[in-house]
């Protein structure tokens, strides 16, 4: 927000994706950091889980409409957050973001829930792509 000549705040930014909420699961705090800068400036209200139980907590208690879910995390990694939602029958878009590029990997995620996996280190024009593309209005 930055004030214009008349003293009133004027708002900066892509509001378009205002009322999207995204849930950023990640155990390393400069990964959601970075992550939460990139996407509030794209307009998205951002929610930051620190492991997989705290992915699965936030996931049932404030129903985000996206979950931007790392796999190697303690306590519970990725892969149980993905069966514990898919057992829970908790449905909502789920995007992986890994550094494991193996094909079979991918595929256990596709066949847990996810829509889809993005590899580390993120390209961010892709990751707001696919964004988009999930939250796209309809």
């Amino acid at each position: 927000m930055i004030k214009n000549l008349f003293g009133s705040f004027i708002l900066q930014g892509n509001y378009s994706n205002m009322g999207h909420t995204i849930l950023v699961a990640d155990d390393s705090m400069s990964v959601r950091m970075y992550m939460r800068s990139v996407l509030e400036k794209e307009g998205y209200s951002v929610l930051e889980a620190v492991n997989g139980n705290d992915a699965l907590g936030k996931t049932e208690t404030h129903r985000p409409d996206l979950l931007l879910l790392d796999l190697l995390m303690p306590q519970m990694d990725g892969f149980e957050v993905l069966a514990q939602l898919k057992n829970r029958s908790i449905t909502l878009p789920i995007v992986v973001i890994t550094a494991d590029i193996q094909d079979g990997v991918k595929d256990e995620c596709i066949g847990l829930g996810a829509l889809t996996v993005i590899n580390k280190p993120v390209d961010f024009s892709k990751l707001l792509h696919v964004i988009s593309q999930i939250l796209k209005p309809v």
